[in-house]
């Protein structure tokens, strides 16, 4: 880690502040080009443990960027490809301890990419026992459980060993 702040907006795309120069570098979109981030809409942003740099964006997906080698990679939903991103509005991104990474978008459920091989696993409500299709945060234990919060429905439990989720819904007191 080089100790770089990054800094998603909303509309002027990723920043990233260089605190040896004490400077901005600014990534934007670029309909042309497609080593660009996917979306100026920058709803969040993380540093995975490989130094890459994730960012979900409201209606263009999520893009990977690895800034040393200036490779971009993007995630989008396709209707037609049932292993592409569940959404394009995403609200949380997440690496677990596997280094999966956890997609989180507006009513599509949450994905479970699994970056070496590329292929998503998408968990909903119903199906899956998760009490939302809208997740907002994601954190781990050092026991692997993923707990998992959404915009008003309760948290959920993930329990990486049993492949299952537990909600626990949110009640009015």
């Amino acid at each position: 880690h080089e100790k770089n702040l990054w800094v998603g907006t909303d509309g002027g795309g990723l920043n990233m502040l260089d605190r040896k120069k004490n400077e901005f570098l600014h990534f934007t979109h670029q309909s042309e080009n497609a080593s660009s981030i996917c979306g100026n809409h920058v709803l969040t942003v993380i540093e995975d443990s490989d130094n890459n740099i994730w960012t979900g964006t409201w209606g263009d997906g999520v893009t990977m960027f690895n800034p040393k080698k200036n490779i971009y990679k993007h995630y989008t939903h396709d209707p037609a490809d049932t292993n592409s991103l569940s959404g394009n509005n995403v609200w949380i991104i997440f690496e677990d301890q596997a280094k999966n990474i956890w997609i989180g978008a507006q009513e599509k459920g949450l994905d479970r990419l699994d970056p070496r091989t590329g292929k998503f696993v998408h968990y909903v409500t119903g199906r899956d026992g998760l009490s939302s299709n809208d997740f907002i945060s994601i954190m781990q234990e050092r026991n692997g459980r993923l707990w998992v919060g959404t915009a008003g429905s309760g948290l959920n439990t993930y329990d990486p060993k049993t492949n299952r989720f537990v909600p626990f819904p949110y009640k009015d007191a």
